[in-house]
């Protein structure tokens, strides 16, 4: 998290939307934000105007002359300096951690309790879901230490705005969404907060389950939450599932989900490989598959369902309630699965499935081959070294008839 002073009115165009960042009436920070935000704003004004406009107030500063909220959960102070130290290739120091429960005694006392999450939990509406989960167990805890009055800000870069929205829609634990920079009277109004900037530094990104990561963030131990409260919830409003069982009909009856995009090079499916399973999906079901993106078509029982899922991320959920099973690149769409108990085979080209996939029991995950011998990223959990020539290799060593085998034993057992 960085606090940072604006010298001289900053104007902004970012994601389409407009901000306009106001001067400082004094020498201090008048502004907080994530330092990945801050990064992406000095580099917005260029390396002229930037350093006039913006002043980053070193933390320490900040704090010595100014009341802060309670920080809450693991602390992120020093992040820009465990960072240098990260690049330089040397292990940076690990962040102080606090439980939760051991916190609540300095909350006691006030009528309503203001809490911030600033960053959110990422970008992606994939994480954003799974840190909605591991916010669920936050939420449980204060109610259960009876704090009954409490509001929750989520503070997001604009990249992450929508997506935060739309999970947040359907998940329902968060009063407000705003987007970063915080102004620093809104951050002083609050009275605790979780800084979680800079997600794919932490030290235990490549480490935890993600919502093991989340949870550990929030103040909460991960071995003290049940398996089943590390899954996924979403609920769908009626008129959406009514207008979507509707436009299915016609179109299809019983469909398998494959998904071979995931906006990553790296995990994306090449189309040979789409084209077999599609086949044997068919041949080996009763059902057809169907794709909620647009794909050429490759077998005469193969649908486009992108019209209906494309509509926002509500009718995408819809769409994935109501298919019998699904078979995905490492994506969010799993995550949707695992909400309504849809059986998966989720295919990881980047990561392992025990860092993803561990508490979805209608789910299974197959590392492409050589998966296991990559080498473990310094900086978030993913190889980023392997080019797409090695994956294209790795793709065409997967054994598609055990993925679809894996896909029909799941089905039997589920269904």
């Amino acid at each position: 998290m960085f606090f940072f002073r604006v010298n001289q009115r900053v104007e902004l165009e970012r994601q389409g939307m407009r901000q306009v960042l106001l001067p400082a009436k004094s020498e201090m920070a008048n502004y907080v934000t994530s330092m990945y935000d801050y990064f992406e704003i000095r580099h917005i004004l260029g390396p002229e105007v930037g350093p006039r406009r913006l002043d980053k107030i070193p933390d320490e500063d900040w704090y010595a002359e100014n009341e802060s909220p309670l920080e809450l959960g693991m602390s992120n102070r020093g992040e820009y300096e465990r960072k240098r130290i990260a690049v330089s290739g040397k292990l940076p120091p690990r962040t102080a951690w606090k439980a939760l429960e051991n916190q609540f005694p300095e909350l006691r006392g006030r009528d309503t309790l203001k809490f911030a999450i600033i960053n959110g939990f990422g970008v992606g509406v994939g994480d954003t879901l799974v840190g909605l989960t591991a916010w669920r167990s936050v939420r449980e805890r204060f109610l259960a230490a009876g704090f009954r009055n409490f509001e929750t800000e989520m503070w997001v870069r604009p990249s992450a705005l929508n997506n935060a929205r739309d999970a947040c829609e359907l998940v329902g634990t968060i009063d407000r969404i705003n987007v970063l920079p915080m102004p620093i009277q809104s951050f002083q109004n609050c009275d605790a907060f979780w800084d979680l900037s800079g997600l794919i530094d932490r030290p235990n990104v490549s480490k935890r389950a993600t919502v093991d990561f989340f949870l550990e963030l929030l103040g909460i131990d991960p071995t003290g939450v049940q398996r089943s409260e590390k899954r996924n919830h979403i609920t769908l409003p009626l008129p959406v599932i009514t207008e979507v069982v509707d436009r299915l009909q016609g179109i299809t009856s019983r469909y398998i989900i494959v998904n071979p995009k995931s906006g990553d090079l790296r995990r994306d499916m090449p189309l040979d490989v789409f084209r077999e399973l599609c086949a044997l999906l068919v041949n080996k079901t009763d059902c057809d598959v169907a794709t909620l993106v647009p794909m050429p078509k490759v077998h005469d029982r193969q649908v486009d369902l992108s019209p209906i899922s494309g509509k926002g991320f509500k009718y995408r959920c819809a769409v994935v309630k109501r298919a019998q099973a699904v078979v995905t690149v490492d994506s969010s769409l799993y995550h949707i699965a695992d909400a309504f108990d849809v059986p998966s085979v989720v295919i990881f080209a980047t990561i392992s499935p025990k860092l993803r996939i561990p508490y979805y029991p209608s789910m299974e995950g197959v590392p492409l081959p050589g998966l296991e011998d990559s080498q473990p990223s310094t900086d978030g959990g993913e190889d980023q070294r392997i080019d797409v020539t090695e994956m294209l290799r790795r793709w065409s060593q997967l054994n598609t008839d055990s993925v679809v085998q894996r896909l029909t034993d799941l089905m039997s057992a589920i269904r």
